[in-house]
């Protein structure tokens, strides 16, 4: 237990970091697309 939750937790802070700075929809990551509410 280190390696997924390491991964899990730095995609939630880069979500949390990238998200109030620019909420745009076109992103790679899904995670992004649900922190923006629009599922595509």
């Amino acid at each position: 237990m280190g390696n997924g939750e390491w991964a899990f937790g730095m995609i939630i802070a880069l979500v949390l970091l990238i998200s109030p700075s620019s909420p745009t929809p076109h992103s790679p990551l899904p995670i992004f697309k649900i922190d923006t509410g629009k599922p595509r």
